[in-house]
């Protein structure tokens, strides 16, 4: 079942608990060493732990926590799961940073792009990282844990996005056997405005899940309008890229209750539809899921086996292979 971390509950009144969601109810199984907004996460060690980073209390963070499938499986035995375990302490981020994307590239490296320290003279991040190691299995994930805590070079630089995005959407698209493509798209720009560009990094998958991260973005298709704090999720097949609600900022701004979709082919042909089917209500910086078409999850069809039907293409645009190859 999925499980969500932290958030703003009110009036910037901040969640310390970390909730699975069920069919029917939701249930607290652990407390957030620093409650936050604004953070990335992922699984990680092949789907046995989720890692919570950065995100912001009054100010931008970048300390990172760990919550471990064992520590919710103990919670469920427990007396009424009372006994809430506290995340464990995780290794520090390059800069402090929210609004930012973490995505896993495969089982063992992830991506670490954009972000705001949500400061006067700080605008939308360029910088990119990556770091590895996420998929060894052979220790407890906190050994493994405190191992990438005490490595100072951890944190990898790869090549700067062409702007700034910060409340972007983003993920990992494959577009042929080891061959990925990282995506930007929408969010803050460096001038603090809304924008629709979308950027993408090429990344090649060689032997023991090791990866060569090229060394330029290159420019995607434009989303259908300008576009910031959408959530954004993808297939497990790694074929569709979706992004759900957010805020347009049009005149006058307003929140969205549209899905929209990134598709590339073999050959480098990318681009978006917009789903006839929407959200029920208007969602800025939601959190999106996907979870099979057989789950009984709200509005889980959004997301599951109804997601093809009825869509209309409404932007197209040939990115002549965005891997860079």
């Amino acid at each position: 079942m999925p499980i969500v971390c932290s958030g703003d509950l009110f009036d910037r009144v901040l969640n310390d608990k970390c909730f699975q969601i069920g069919i029917e109810t939701s249930t607290e199984v652990a407390i957030m060493r620093a409650p936050r907004m604004g953070a990335a996460s992922t699984t990680i060690f092949n789907g046995t732990a989720l890692w919570v980073t950065g995100g912001h209390d009054s100010t931008a963070l970048d300390t990172t926590e760990l919550l471990t499938m064992p520590m919710v499986a103990a919670l469920s035995l427990s007396e009424n799961g009372t006994n809430l375990p506290k995340l464990k302490q995780g290794p520090t981020l390059p800069m402090k940073m929210a609004y930012h994307c973490l995505e896993m590239v495969n089982s063992n490296v992830a991506i670490l792009y954009g972000g705001t320290e949500l400061t006067v003279d700080s605008p939308a991040y360029r910088h990119v990282w990556t770091t590895d190691n996420l998929g060894n299995l052979d220790k407890e994930p906190e050994v493994v844990f405190q191992s990438l805590n005490d490595n100072s070079n951890l944190w990898q630089p790869q090549a700067f996005m062409k702007q700034g995005h910060a409340f972007h959407a983003c993920g990992v698209l494959q577009l042929r056997p080891k061959e990925f493509v990282v995506v930007a798209a929408g969010g803050e720009d460096e001038i603090e405005v809304s924008t629709d560009n979308v950027e993408f990094l090429g990344i090649v998958e060689h032997d023991n899940n090791v990866v060569v991260v090229r060394n330029e973005w290159k420019e995607g298709p434009r989303l259908p309008t300008t576009l910031m704090g959408a959530s954004s999720a993808t297939t497990e097949d790694r074929s569709t890229l979706f992004i759900a609600g957010g805020l347009v900022t049009y005149s006058p701004l307003y929140s969205s209750t549209a899905i929209y979709s990134l598709r590339c082919s073999m050959t480098g042909f990318c681009w978006w539809t917009r789903d006839a089917i929407e959200l029920k209500i208007t969602r800025d910086t939601p959190v999106a899921l996907i979870v099979p078409s057989k789950t009984k999850v709200a509005e889980s069809k959004y997301f599951g086996k109804y997601v093809y039907h009825g869509i209309r293409k409404v932007n197209s645009q040939d990115c002549t292979d965005p891997t860079g190859s």
